[in-house]
């Protein structure tokens, strides 16, 4: 019996931890456009603040980026899917724009998933701005400026072409999309991710044969 039970064992690991196309990962009916050097693999992380999905999975996702491949570029798109999610959208360009995302994006999530804060209208995403030492004038200057608005346009419109329907979600290479949904949990998307980069790799060397 113990042959026997060893084999099963296998099987079912072998069965837990596949990773297959149109199951854990799906291929963009339309490859999109990537805004990263040809030579780089785009990965983009789509978002939204008050997501608990996506705040659980940012430990992850910290975890990956640290010991990211040299050749992967990431870049961060909040989704847009009514108007709280685009006041978030438009607080993340900000912080952008004023050159402060990097302390900012832990800090959101951190005021709204366990400091249990409503950041659900401008004024306090401006307070918060606040307290990571912007000024109110200039908050409000980027906050309500033509290139912040444009890129919110932008992410709302870029969303839809990755036919995103849930976050988190990361999409590689404008070629492939997963989401914590299709991995099977979020503890699991990042060995999603790496496998879809792979793939987009050996893509890319067949194509170039």
């Amino acid at each position: 019996m113990r042959p026997l039970v060893a084999l099963l064992l296998l099987a079912f690991s072998t069965t837990v931890l596949a990773i297959d196309e149109g199951i854990d990962f799906f291929r963009l009916a339309e490859p999109q456009p990537t805004a990263v050097a040809n030579d780089r693999i785009e990965v983009v992380d789509v978002f939204w603040y008050g997501c608990p999905a996506c705040d659980a999975f940012k430990p992850f996702f910290d975890r990956w980026l640290a010991n990211k491949p040299e050749d992967v570029e990431v870049i961060r798109l909040p989704a847009v899917f009514n108007e709280t999610w685009r006041l978030h959208a438009r607080a993340h360009y900000t912080a952008e724009a004023l050159g402060i995302v990097d302390r900012f994006h832990p800090a959101m999530f951190d005021a709204i998933h366990r400091e249990r804060r409503n950041l659900n209208t401008e004024g306090a995403i401006e307070r918060l701005f606040e307290e990571l030492g912007v000024e109110r004038d200039a908050f409000r200057a980027a906050f309500n400026s033509f290139a912040v608005t444009t890129r919110t346009r932008r992410a709302e419109g870029q969303v839809n072409r990755y036919g995103v329907d849930g976050v988190p979600t990361v999409i590689v290479d404008g070629r492939f999309r997963a989401s914590g949904s299709s991995a099977g949990g979020v503890n699991r998307l990042t060995e999603v991710l790496d496998h879809m980069i792979e793939q987009a790799r050996q893509e890319r060397a067949a194509q170039a044969e």
